[in-house]
């Protein structure tokens, strides 16, 4: 969890996720005061004020939450993309096995440059390549 994407979403996720909760808890007492109040008795003053703090709490639970929600994505990335990468690293040429001398591609047997030619398995006896990665018959893998 190294990657700045990972941070930065969790940081956005976490923090505008709390306004994002509060916003709701805030707006939801706001609402319930002006249907309390005001559908009650529209004329009271008091109606314009409690309406514009719900609005504004409603808003603002809409823009943390869109901000959140990018935290979260932003994380999601972050994660798949660490995951990858740790994959990639882990991926690398397959080392000769004990007992197989290691020869430059292409070549036949004792690393002579020539033909591809097949050879006896070490583990399965079976005929495969010097260029096979793996035997088909007992999946050795190594250079055969």
């Amino acid at each position: 969890m190294r990657s700045p994407l990972v941070w930065t979403g969790l940081i956005l996720l976490l923090s505008f996720g709390m306004v994002a909760a509060m916003a709701v808890q805030t707006d939801g007492g706001y609402i319930a005061q002006y249907n309390s109040t005001c559908l009650a008795a529209p004329q009271s003053g008091d109606c314009p004020g409690i309406w514009y703090q719900a609005t504004l709490y409603s808003w603002l639970f809409v823009g943390s939450g869109a901000v959140a929600l990018a935290g979260l994505i932003l994380t999601i990335i972050g994660l798949v993309r660490g995951r990858n990468e740790a994959r990639a690293g882990r991926a690398g040429p397959i080392a000769p096995a004990p007992g197989i001398a290691a020869a430059a591609p292409g070549a036949g047997p004792g690393g002579q440059p020539g033909a591809d030619q097949p050879m006896a398995c070490p583990r399965c006896g079976a005929t495969v390549r010097w260029s096979d990665r793996y035997c088909g018959a007992c999946g050795f893998q190594g250079r055969t």
